[in-house]
């Protein structure tokens, strides 16, 4: 009989119906998330984009999907079905393939139904979907599966017994990533001008770019990186399968040499932290617990002994120290003495580079990973700036930082304040393109005097100036939204005045603006001499307009604060709010003097002027819930005050607001419980211009007293 030479449609049903509960569970599970998110639905967006999957989805994808696979390829555990299975007319390949695209099959087609489900539901109630970015959070959820499917291939195919091939799937899948990340962690320790191995690896050394591991769901690079590194896995795993023997069932793994690899990698997890106790002292020449590391090795011996009489199920010879347990413990020794002194070596490396400016051609400033990346860090991330000043200062800086490094002392600490400069954001993100093509990340800490010389180069250079002031086009948007307006023409008017001003404004109220709504880790520099300007800063906790969107293949978020800086748009923005208003000063009224029973109201007044103090601006608002002021046991309010706000409220509820007023802002949430008392009702968010600010004042004084 012609034997299939890749896949077997035959085989295919049989893994489906031999994988049937844990996927239909998966299935059941991925239904049942997408009817809570349409219920949990609140209807305040203009766009549905792709979020992350639930936690629950994915607990259930990580259990799931093993279990598919183990049961799938079960029979290799077995001499009998072993032998049964290698006898039928398919080839290993068309066996291995069949019941692969079996498993995928149940874990795919539930995300697919997971997120296809929580698309309709949703866009029935007339919201815009955004394809794109469903599109690329489908691929990257479908790239962990495949990821998942290729770990478990390789495991069942080089171990025998349940036991095993988890140790084996859970190692492949965990311990290169841990390494590379406390390998990394150790060496930026030493030296904080590096950052980790990314320098040595690439974007390959970061954590969140493995689709299993990251949140991230709206990277293409991650989707890619899955996707490769299943092709090397599933490569390996059907080499791996099809090298396999029926005999192989009633031992451990394929060889000894599977085996010993197997228990000295297992072992060696113990091991992990006696050894960055020994990199650390070396590093830093600190002390050490003794006891602990003593207590650590011992249990990672015992470990590497108990795991072979388990797996092995004997106890006789278990304790032999030659052959190959005597070779697994010299492996396990030189694994130690490469994760003890491997960080130093890098360390030592770091601080004797040459990075001189007589080496670098040119500077890129750069971001750390995030999820979450602004749209002028992407800009300037790709600008190549060759500004012979700006090298030099950047140059001498880390030139500085290493000396203050290998002289015993911490550049992170502010040289006034001994504050840390990573929280205030006083360091700088630059790869060093060298003469010879090669790259150098490092992180630098300027002082405030360097900092300043480094702001007004980058602000005199044109090209670094043109990059960070580039402003998302219309069509590379995958989102626009804000606060509780939701129609798309509205969302549209306001897209393009806030471009208009965003652009127009001079290079140094720009930067301040960036500078004064973005709190993250991205550096900007400041405008020479700039202070920030209460009076143009304040804003309305709400008051913001988000854009999504991508850009080279990476996601960008940004949140535009309305303020002083763009009085048209934050004009715009106010008008828009208000229509329609469908609260009336009656139910205004009612809901913050009370309500009926079976009825909740949560009413929330701010006011935006100059004239409130810091310390009474938004974290402060007036609340009322259920009509009731809000912690009215701790507070000791004004409440003749406290009705001068309402009143003032009531009586300017028809004007139009006008930018150059002080306003109150209301957030109100308003409805009735049903019968299981869960809330049913509407939110919304208005403007009422406010002219009465000393009774705001009064009476948030005298709660915060």
């Amino acid at each position: 009989m012609m034997k299939n030479k890749f896949f077997s449609a035959g085989l295919y049903r049989e893994g489906l119906r031999q994988m049937r509960i844990p996927g239909i569970a998966l299935a059941c599970i991925s239904l049942l998330i997408a009817l809570i998110d349409l219920f949990n639905y609140n209807g305040v967006t203009s766009q549905i984009s792709s979020t992350s999957l639930s936690i629950a989805v994915i607990l259930a994808l990580y259990i799931a999907t093993p279990a598919m696979v183990l049961l799938g390829f079960n029979f290799l555990n077995s001499r009998r079905a072993a032998d049964f299975y290698h006898s039928i007319p398919q080839t290993r390949t068309s066996l291995a393939v069949s019941f692969f695209a079996a498993s995928m099959t149940w874990s795919a087609g539930s995300v697919l139904m997971n997120a296809l489900l929580s698309i309709l539901t949703v866009s029935l109630s007339g919201v815009a979907v955004v394809w794109s970015e469903w599109f690329i959070f489908i691929a990257n959820a479908l790239s962990a599966l495949l990821l998942l499917n290729s770990l478990g291939l390789i495991a069942v195919s080089i171990a025998t017994g349940a036991f095993n091939q988890l140790i084996c799937a859970g190692l492949i899948a965990f311990l290169p990533r841990m390494l590379i990340n406390n390998f990394g962690d150790l060496a930026s320790q030493a030296v904080p001008v590096l950052t980790g191995l990314e320098d040595y690896l690439g974007r390959f050394a970061e954590f969140e770019i493995n689709p299993i591991f990251s949140d991230n769901t709206r990277d293409m690079y991650s989707c890619l990186y899955g996707v490769v590194l299943s092709a090397i896995y599933f490569t390996i795993g059907l080499i791996c399968f099809n090298r396999r023997r029926s005999e192989a069932a009633t031992q451990t793994a394929m060889n000894k040499g599977v085996q010993c690899a197997l228990r000295v990698l297992v072992a060696f997890i113990l091991c992990i932290y006696p050894c960055q106790e020994l990199s650390r002292c070396l590093i830093n020449t600190q002390s050490v617990d003794g006891s602990g590391l003593l207590l650590s090795y011992g249990f990672a011996i015992i470990f590497y002994y108990l795991y072979e009489a388990i797996t092995s199920r004997r106890i006789k010879g278990v304790l032999r120290v030659t052959g190959e347990m005597g070779i697994g413990l010299l492996v396990l020794a030189a694994l130690n003495l490469l994760f003890i002194f491997g960080p130093a070596v890098v360390a030592n490396s770091a601080l004797n580079a040459n990075l001189g400016p007589d080496r670098v051609a040119a500077v890129v400033l750069t971001h750390p990973a995030a999820n979450e990346t602004r749209y002028e860090a992407l800009s300037v991330e790709g600008v190549e700036l060759d500004d012979e000043q700006l090298i030099e200062q950047l140059c001498d800086v880390l030139d500085g930082n290493i000396k203050t490094i290998k002289a015993g002392k911490n550049p992170t600490l502010d040289r006034i304040s001994g504050m840390t400069n990573y929280y205030f954001r006083e360091y700088i993100y630059v790869q060093f393109r060298l003469n010879d093509d090669s790259t150098a990340t490092r992180i630098i800490y300027p002082s405030k005097k360097e900092k300043e010389a480094i702001d007004a180069s980058l602000c005199d250079n044109e090209q670094y100036m043109s990059a960070l002031r580039a402003f998302p086009k219309w069509e590379e948007l995958t989102l626009i939204d804000s606060s509780s307006i939701v129609d798309k023409a509205m969302l549209r008017d306001l897209y393009k005045s806030l471009e208009e001003e965003v652009t127009s404004l001079p290079d140094s109220s720009f930067l301040a603006y960036i500078n004064d709504t973005y709190s993250g880790k991205l550096y900007f520099p400041a405008p020479k001499f700039y202070t920030q300007d209460t009076m143009h800063t304040k804003y309305l906790s709400d008051c913001f307009i988000t854009l999504e969107g991508y850009k080279d293949g990476k996601f960008w978020y940004n949140n535009y604060q309305l303020n002083g800086y763009l009085p048209k748009t934050y004009k715009l923005y106010t008008e828009y709010l208000n229509c329609p208003r469908n609260m009336s000063t009656d139910d205004f009224l009612r809901f913050t003097s009370g309500v009926n029973d079976g009825e909740f109201s949560y009413v929330s007044i701010e006011c935006i002027s100059p004239k409130v103090p810091e310390n009474l601006s938004a974290s402060c608002a007036l609340g009322f819930g259920n009509g009731v002021p809000g912690d009215i046991d701790n507070y000791d309010y004004d409440y003749e005050a406290m009705n001068r706000v309402i009143n003032d409220i009531v009586k300017n509820w028809n004007k139009k607001p006008n930018s150059s007023d002080a306003y109150y802002r209301i957030d109100a949430s308003y409805g009735v419980y049903d019968e299981a008392g869960y809330e049913s009702g509407v939110r919304e968010v208005f403007i009422v211009p406010c002219t009465d600010v000393d009774s705001f004042i009064q009476t948030m004084e005298s709660q915060s007293a």
